[in-house]
């Protein structure tokens, strides 16, 4: 009797746990055939235990491509607030064929994993992301071909006029900062939706006009509290006052902890796209307070974590960059050696002239 019990008890307990994994309730995939670097979006339905969609910690979905040469790439789900499907994945093949896919969905009880499903990868006219040419030299296209940009600062709302007009004079590439995504409203580890869906329209349009984009997410006047004053200072719109000092925010591992958060739902929301050229991680850092009134080394070495971080998760491989300003001989010699590409910011109304001969040793300033 003691046996059957026993018997009874772990069959009611298989039995409950099988029920409490998270259930996939529907994958709805918009076409079953793109052209080569274009998008393909899934959206997926489903049943799981979390209370922040945002944090990965609490629901992980992850889709897994298999290219047609057997390549892998795998690839994060992310909440999106304004879809009928509230989880989406994004993705952009570099191959053309048959792929092959898997989404898989794990919360603390469990996981679960889909049915493979295909779809096929045609031509198109697009190039696929930027990458730096084996000689060091120049930018190209995913496919090689080169790449040459002609562009500027572009902040603000998206205007479909103004992008026409520099489409008409030539404009290839443009540099937005962005606020955080965190938000007081919002809180840390959460990210405001209204602001992501503006990226995600402005990204549409420079697709559809061939532009490219350095997408800016740590403005150096949000990570001040103290340098340079007036609009300069915008730490205290920042909730990660909530997890460090502003001085701190280069070395604070409560702070990284957030960060990693956020660059996987970055990575996973515009990552797929081919007018992202450049994650531009820091804007001026020296206008940070933990570089002015912190540790500069540390944040060469948190630059350096960034970078990898983007290296190991974006499938992409988007170039990255950060600057410093001042004058050429203000030079950051830690962060560009992190980054995949040097960035200077240099203002004469601030009395440092432009370099004019493209060689320091030979310019007379």
């Amino acid at each position: 009797m003691k046996k059957l019990l026993l018997i009874l008890v772990l069959g009611t307990a298989g039995i409950t746990l099988a029920f409490s994994r998270p259930e996939i309730r529907r994958i709805s995939q918009f076409t079953d055939t793109i052209g080569i670097y274009e998008k393909l979006e899934l959206g997926v339905e489903l049943a799981a235990d979390f209370e922040n969609p945002f944090d990965p910690d609490q629901l992980d979905i992850t889709a897994t491509f298999l290219s047609p040469a057997g390549k892998q790439a795998r690839v994060p789900g992310f909440y999106i607030q304004s879809r009928r499907t509230p989880f989406a994945i994004r993705f952009s093949p570099g191959e053309k064929g048959t792929w092959s896919y898997t989404v898989t969905v794990r919360d603390h009880e469990g996981e679960t994993t889909s049915p493979p499903a295909t779809f096929t990868v045609t031509d198109s006219p697009h190039h696929g992301p930027l990458r730096i040419a084996s000689n060091r030299r120049y930018l190209q296209h995913a496919d090689g071909t080169p790449w040459y940009g002609v562009g500027l600062w572009y902040n603000g709302t998206t205007d479909t006029d103004v992008l026409d007009e520099l489409d008409r004079l030539g404009v290839n590439f443009i540099s937005r900062l962005i606020a955080p995504l965190e938000t007081w409203a919002t809180g840390l580890g959460r990210y405001d939706q209204e602001a992501c869906g503006d990226i995600d329209e402005l990204l549409e349009e420079l697709e559809e006009r061939d532009m490219q984009l350095a997408l800016n997410f740590w403005f150096h006047s949000f990570l001040s509290e103290t340098v340079w004053g007036g609009g300069n200072i915008a730490w205290h719109r920042h909730p990660y006052r909530l997890a460090c000092d502003a001085r701190d925010f280069f070395s604070s591992g409560e702070a990284w902890k957030y960060q990693e958060k956020l660059y996987r739902y970055m990575i996973a929301r515009w990552g797929y796209s081919r007018s992202l050229a450049i994650w531009f991680v820091v804007d001026e850092v020296n206008g940070t307070d933990g570089w002015a009134m912190g540790d500069s080394l540390a944040a060469s070495v948190w630059a350096g974590r960034v970078h990898d971080y983007f290296k190991k998760n974006d499938p992409w491989q988007h170039l990255t960059t950060g600057t410093r300003s001042g004058g050429i001989d203000e030079w950051w010699d830690r962060g560009y050696e992190v980054f995949d590409m040097a960035g200077r910011e240099i203002y004469e109304a601030q009395g440092f002239p432009i370099n004019t001969t493209g060689r320091i040793d030979r310019d007379g300033i």
